[in-house]
């Protein structure tokens, strides 16, 4: 019987008879490979993939500012009470949380952005916060006051200077809140479209800072209004497409509404970063066990973004092996 050939001595004359993918997955496996005589060899080069799981728990944000926009024409005085007793049920939204949260007031006129109240940035290490919010919208009624929430927000944001220092933090999430019994007439100072010139101004600041800008409205609902509102469709538009909330001026119940708009302040992450960049294809993402496939993998592979983001308190798995020429 002829013998065979030690096994250093088949890497050439065994190629045809053994497929080419038992041949791969060997090479794989055992780590070896042939020299240039045709031997088998092993390969101490050669490392086995590295495979990775990071595990995250859903939490909030830890940061957000939100600027209230309040009409101050006189058709507002009963509504402006109401939202100062209504404020703590906003600041108990955020405060469950242990949320880093900052407010401040301006009035819907642009030409007049400055934040209201001493002191004009209200937080919860305040003795009263609740009374410093009602102290701000205390504010002298005007019937010729203008009704431009949209700019008078993007001037308190951008334009005021010093008067606003210290309100708008680079690391945390924004919130705009425009109550009012009107729609915005925003044209004399953005334009003829305000509504697309505020909206691109929060993907600005969204861009800029990573983190969620949205604006919430509490206002006349279209398409009808309600008694003493007139519908305020470009509020709404705004709010919708921005994310944010939408509830009406003329709901009794305007703590339960206030404490809804606060829920909807903070903001949670809906992209993970990961320790190592993840090879393509080879990640796997699990929420709270059950396998998703509603994620997208960044072009540096070093982070997960999730089509929305996971429910609060759950807890996210992100598989995947380590890119070789990390």
């Amino acid at each position: 019987m002829e013998q065979r050939p030690p096994l250093a001595k088949r890497c050439l004359g065994m190629r045809r008879a053994v497929p080419l993918t038992v041949l791969l997955v060997s090479a794989l496996i055992g780590g070896a490979a042939c020299d240039p005589d045709g031997n088998l060899t092993r390969r101490d080069d050669r490392t086995a993939p590295v495979e990775v799981e990071e595990t995250f728990t859903q939490a909030p944000l830890p940061k957000v500012d939100v600027l209230w926009v309040v009409d101050t024409t006189p058709s507002m005085e009963s509504e402006l009470a109401a939202l100062a007793d209504a404020f703590d049920s906003f600041s108990a939204s955020l405060d469950g949380l242990d949320l880093s949260w900052q407010a401040g007031v301006v009035t819907t006129d642009p030409d007049d952005a400055v934040l209201r109240g001493n002191p004009w940035i209200i937080h919860p290490d305040l003795d009263d916060p609740s009374g410093a919010f009602a102290a701000a919208i205390d504010l002298p009624l005007d019937a010729t006051a203008p009704e431009a929430g949209l700019a008078a927000a993007a001037v308190a944001l951008i334009d005021a200077g010093q008067d606003n220092v210290g309100f708008r933090r680079p690391d945390a999430a924004l919130q705009v809140i425009v109550v009012s019994d009107a729609d915005d007439e925003s044209e004399g100072w953005m334009g003829s479209d305000p509504g697309s010139t505020f909206l691109e101004f929060l993907a600005g600041e969204e861009e800029a800072t990573g983190l969620p800008a949205t604006l919430s409205a509490v206002v006349g609902p279209p398409p009808s209004g309600c008694v003493g509102a007139a519908p305020a469709e470009r509020y709404a538009t705004v709010a919708e497409e921005s994310g944010g909330v939408v509830a009406s001026i003329c709901d009794p119940d305007l703590a339960t509404i206030v404490a809804e708009i606060g829920e909807a302040s903070i903001a949670w992450p809906d992209t993970f970063p990961l320790q190592e960049a993840a090879e393509p294809g080879s990640v796997v993402v699990r929420i709270d066990g059950d396998r998703t496939d509603a994620w997208t993998l960044a072009d540096d592979a070093l982070s997960v973004t999730m089509d929305a983001p996971p429910p609060p308190g759950s807890t996210v798995r992100i598989r995947y092996r380590v890119a070789e020429d990390t």
